[in-house]
């Protein structure tokens, strides 16, 4: 399974490329941002035999490139937080690459949409498993500027194949974003 995500994964970074060089003009400086959100992350499901709230801060890192004022591409690395029940330990963190959407719905707020694809690494003190994941996600952004932004975020990791079930996480958070 993770062979296959690994292709698909590739096969929507070539297709994301492409429209990207297809812009006019090529790429465009002004467009790419990076950006960090710190949050909190609760497993709907157990993780090999591990259930409870993730405990402490837990949040993403990303790039992005905006293709138009409506569409980006972001890829990054997230952590999924740490649950430890008195019974078992299990931590989760992978990386990702999402479409964002995104709505004004004012002069400096925006509402924002994502779906995507990750692969999750999840380590439990009875062992370790690594999943794709479809995510989803949705939100909404303040501009403070022109090169820079808050964002408040709910996104949902629906794990394929951890440890041989299905795991469902949500995150919430919220973080700067800031092009140059």
């Amino acid at each position: 399974m993770s062979t296959r995500f690994n292709k698909s994964l590739l096969v929507l970074s070539v297709l994301m490329a492409g429209v990207a060089g297809a812009q006019a003009q090529g790429l465009r400086n002004d467009n790419f941002y990076v950006g960090g959100n710190l949050g909190h992350s609760h497993w709907k499901d157990p993780i090999n035999g591990v259930s409870g709230d993730a405990s402490g801060l837990d949040g993403k890192l990303y790039g992005g490139y905006q293709l138009n004022p409506n569409f980006a591409v972001e890829v990054g690395t997230m952590a999924l937080g740490r649950i430890d029940n008195g019974s078992g330990t299990a931590k989760a963190y992978g990386g990702f690459i999402d479409g964002v959407g995104t709505l004004p719905i004012g002069q400096s707020f925006s509402l924002l949409g994502r779906a995507g694809l990750a692969e999750t690494r999840f380590k439990t003190n009875n062992g370790s498993s690594t999943s794709p994941a479809i995510k989803v996600g949705a939100g909404i952004q303040y501009d403070l500027s022109k090169t820079m932004a808050l964002r408040g975020e709910w996104e949902r990791y629906h794990q394929t194949s951890a440890f041989g079930s299905n795991a469902n996480a949500d995150q919430y958070s919220v973080g700067l974003k800031v092009g140059f």
